[in-house]
């Protein structure tokens, strides 16, 4: 109970399945007994907003992200997502952008920070948001495989509403290239088969793909 991780993860599950006001007050009872440790409370904090956003009590998580923004140790990347989806998820677009263009403005040049944001933004399956973010590297194409990865994973879960995977196939085999051995490479040229009814060359990409 005295271990910012362990609470913070016992938050984060509690939300995934349902249970808000437990996860919630897990949370908060370890913010109120933990006042003076900053970065302890970062953790749990971001959990709870997250917890909050997850609940739809999107007031309440853009007020715990704009804390956790106020002090140096709440600064991440994942802040600055938390309250830009809480913004918009209260009906200001405009000021979700502007909490976005924060972030990559006061790190444009951090390419971690915007793989990160990238990230969050795939675990919430926005894919054309990553694609976006992807795409808006200076030289994206040019064998990056942190960067093509991720586009790969996004064009290929966009590809299922379109039913045209080429985009996905295409980044998939640049991966394939230069990283033969490439799981998420593999599983994603597999998917792309798969989509396009190409059943045996897809299980030939998953036999690869077990085998590796």
């Amino acid at each position: 109970p005295n271990n910012p991780e362990g609470v913070a993860l016992f938050v984060r599950a509690q939300a995934k399945m349902g249970q808000f006001d437990r996860a919630v007050q897990a949370g908060r009872g370890f913010l109120a007994a933990n006042q003076r440790d900053e970065r302890a409370g970062t953790t749990v904090r971001l959990a709870v907003a997250r917890a909050l956003l997850e609940a739809n009590r999107n007031l309440d998580a853009a007020r715990e992200y704009e804390v956790a923004l106020s002090k140096p140790a709440g600064r991440v990347p994942e802040a600055y997502y938390g309250l830009s989806r809480a913004a918009e998820k209260l009906g200001s677009a405009e000021r979700a952008q502007q909490i976005i263009g924060t972030l990559c403005g006061s790190a444009g040049a951090d390419v971690r920070n915007r793989l990160l944001l990238a990230d969050f933004y795939s675990q919430d399956f926005e894919d054309q948001k990553v694609i976006e973010i992807i795409s808006g590297f200076p030289g994206y194409d040019n064998n990056n495989l942190a960067l093509l990865v991720r586009l790969a994973d996004a064009q290929q879960r966009a590809a299922r509403w379109s039913g045209d995977p080429a985009d996905a196939f295409g980044t998939a085999q640049a991966i394939l290239r230069q990283s033969p051995t490439n799981v998420r490479g593999h599983l994603v040229m597999a998917r792309s088969f798969a989509l396009a009814q190409n059943f045996r060359k897809a299980a030939v990409q998953y036999d690869q793909l077990i085998a590796i």
